[in-house]
């Protein structure tokens, strides 16, 4: 039986455990960095924007919009992808057993231990 994959962001042909393997990686990522920018980050940005470019500094106050943003869209996504395999799985698992599910493990077995010479013919 194959494995489900679906395209994520169009180019992306994922498995479903690489898929959570990603998103897990996101959300992790996420946890560390965020508190990171509420404790050190935003003044730095601020600071250095102040020096750079002023008119861009106030909108460091906009970052915790964008992030939640971000959140609330990957939630939609992972909601929409995870559909999809369950839709993937569903269909596979209606369409029946795979030649290789539906001979008895005893004949499977028989066949492994065969030489090769044998099976062909």
């Amino acid at each position: 039986m194959s494995v489900p994959r679906v395209k994520v962001y169009g180019f992306l042909s994922l498995t479903k455990r690489q898929y959570l393997a990603t998103l897990i990686g996101t959300l992790l990522l996420l946890v560390l960095l965020t508190p990171l920018w509420f404790f050190y980050g935003h003044h730095l940005v601020r600071d250095f924007l102040r020096a750079q470019a002023p008119s861009l500094a106030p909108a460091v106050e906009f970052v915790p919009f964008v992030v939640l943003a971000a959140i609330l869209i990957e939630g939609i996504e992972a909601w929409i992808v995870l559909r999809k395999f369950a839709r993937l799985e569903a269909t596979e698992s209606a369409s029946g057993p795979t030649s290789a599910e539906s001979t008895p493990k005893s004949l499977q077995a028989k066949a492994r231990k065969q030489p090769r010479s044998e099976r062909t013919r």
